[in-house]
């Protein structure tokens, strides 16, 4: 979540790739499925294309990230 939030400066309206954000940090495509898919249903994230695995942090999402400490 803190690498989204990094990734997209704390903004809900910008869309990235989180197959982009995840394979750099060693995780397989599989594994990235899986977590967007999870964090969506937390609605943490928004999917807006499960097969290219476009995603966006919702407001929520910023909310759990700047409140959990490093």
């Amino acid at each position: 979540m803190k690498r989204l939030y990094e990734e997209v400066d704390g903004s809900v309206s910008t869309f990235v790739n989180a197959f982009e954000i995840g394979e750099p940090l060693g995780i397989e495509a599989a594994e990235i499925t899986k977590a967007i898919e999870y964090l969506e249903e937390k609605r943490l994230v928004a999917i807006d294309d499960h097969r290219l695995g476009i995603i966006r942090i919702t407001a929520r999402g910023i909310d759990y990230v700047e409140t959990r400490a490093d």
